[in-house]
């Protein structure tokens, strides 16, 4: 709207990416080229704000690397420093929504394994975007949408058994999503564990070591704030707020979490309805 066009991000080739611009959406000019590092496919182009005010504007491309820089209408400006917002290669190609005015909202696909049924992928959950300022410049953050706890239940305390020192949570609903909050003590033995629809889930602060069933991925260190969204047999983790997050298939699709009391210092658990 500043500008007064309809601006477009088109991938070229390679890691090659130019920006469009229109005023009456036929008749299109070149206003920009540049080469971002690893980035290919699906460009994304939009303006976060800070919860302190400040605003950003991000670069994104189909595997969810990121780029921070300045945006005039005509020309992106970025230092080029690839940032990654997934910790795996599962969520991909993600695209935010046109039309809504007070947040930026974005779908991934998720690239999902056939296991015998009659689909392979899905859609990730949607999520709001938003950065923060950090030492390093901004960072960007996703969240589920709001309405996502607006329409859930929050499970009692007879569905969260503190069993033998372990917290349990099982939902007697068939084919319900939960969701889970979930801040872990700094004082806590490393590593967190979690077990989940069977899988062995697996987080060591100290190194930021991530592991489902043995396979691991890096994520950032020191991490106590963990939101679980668990479907099926798909798993969505948000590491501290959104910083990074990360998609997994589990061994099983029935719903069963257990981890030990003495590492948690809150929780809460969401039934999706």
């Amino acid at each position: 709207e500043a500008s007064k066009a309809y601006v477009m991000s088109l991938f070229m080739k390679d890691n090659d990416f130019a920006i469009f611009r229109s005023r009456d959406l036929m008749h299109w000019e070149q206003s920009d080229s540049f080469t971002l590092q690893d980035a290919w496919e699906c460009p994304d182009l939009f303006l976060l704000t800070s919860e302190t005010g400040e605003n950003c504007w991000f670069f994104w491309s189909a595997d969810g690397f990121y780029y921070q820089g300045d945006f005039d209408g005509y020309r992106f400006h970025t230092d080029g420093v690839k940032h990654c917002a997934y910790i795996n290669r599962i969520a991909y190609a993600a695209q935010t929504y046109a039309g809504i005015k007070d947040r930026v909202i974005s779908v991934p696909w998720l690239r999902l394994p056939n296991d015998g049924r009659t689909f392979t992928g899905a859609y990730g959950i949607p999520v709001e975007l938003s950065c923060k300022k950090t030492s390093k410049g901004f960072a960007l953050l996703q969240k589920p949408v709001r309405e996502l706890k607006e329409h859930a239940e929050k499970m009692e305390s007879g569905a969260l058994e503190r069993v033998s020192g372990q917290i349990v949570c099982q939902t007697k609903r068939d084919k319900k999503a939960v969701l889970i909050e979930m801040h872990m003590k700094d004082t806590a033995q490393e590593p967190y564990i979690w077990k989940i629809n069977k899988s062995l889930v697996e987080y060591t602060p100290e190194s930021g070591t991530f592991a489902v069933d043995g396979e691991a991925w890096q994520t950032c260190t020191g991490c106590r704030e963990f939101l679980f969204l668990i479907d099926d047999r798909i798993l969505e983790v948000f590491f501290d707020g959104g910083v990074q997050t990360g998609a997994f298939v589990l061994r099983e699709k029935d719903m069963a979490f257990e981890t030990a009391r003495e590492a948690v210092a809150d929780y809460a658990a969401y039934e999706i309805m």
